[in-house]
């Protein structure tokens, strides 16, 4: 195996549970909206996450307006999904992530970072989580207008133009068989899937071989234990 020179990550659901994302919006919704209108934070916060956890995640907000019709007379889902996108999230690394990303680090690997969704969200989740002191470059498909999120090649080219490096210099770290796994397949980069209980995605299945990562892990542990055996 040629040496390793840059682990490039995916974020959600990746480094961090993605529902603890949506967990801290719609906390920050309900307390928003108690103060524009005379209903409960605790209450607006439990109908959409018992919504959210349905699976009716398409139209929470049209619904939870809906619900109080005269309260929140002349608020529009927009309203809140601007509210939902924008707040500043209370995220939390995976238990040993950080250990895993400071070893990498520590070995002399470099650090990116490719993620797909809305822009001002994905920028907040970077700050919150000081992903900056650890990863560059940052690319964050969406600044490129959402016909460049993955699987499209762009932010994956990039990184190697930025970094000098292609092929097995590279590998990709995510968590989604739908679209994370088949540019860098194409680009020969070793492909990395984490999957752990509570992902949105941990049961999805690769639908085809170019969807297939390299490698599976089932732990975190077993990440940093595949981090020590790999030369660089």
């Amino acid at each position: 195996m040629a040496p390793l020179r840059v682990l490039v990550l995916d974020m959600d659901d990746t480094l961090f549970l993605e529902e603890s994302y949506v967990r801290s919006g719609f906390q920050f919704v309900a307390e928003w909206l108690q103060s524009q209108v005379d209903v409960p934070a605790s209450q607006t916060f439990e109908f959409m996450w018992s919504t959210h956890l349905r699976g009716d995640r398409g139209h929470i907000f049209d619904n939870l307006l809906a619900k109080y019709p005269e309260e929140a007379k002349g608020l529009k889902p927009i309203d809140l999904l601007a509210c939902y996108r924008n707040h500043t999230p209370v995220l939390a690394f995976h238990a040993g992530m950080k250990e895993f990303l400071n070893s990498a680090l520590s070995r002399g690997l470099r650090l990116a970072l490719i993620s797909d969704g809305h822009l001002a969200a994905q920028t907040r989740k970077v700050e919150a989580l000081g992903l900056a002191q650890l990863a560059h470059p940052i690319l964050l498909t969406d600044a490129w207008g959402r016909a460049f999120w993955k699987p499209h090649a762009r932010a994956f080219q990039t990184v190697e133009q930025a970094l000098g490096c292609t092929g097995s210099d590279l590998a990709y770290l995510g968590d989604n068989p739908e679209k994370d796994f088949q540019a860098p397949n194409r680009l020969g980069w070793l492909t990395l899937r984490l999957r752990l209980s509570g992902q949105i995605n941990n049961l999805a299945e690769p639908t085809t071989r170019e969807a297939k990562p390299s490698l599976e892990f089932t732990s975190v542990p077993g990440l940093l234990e595949w981090l020590y055996s790999v030369p660089l």
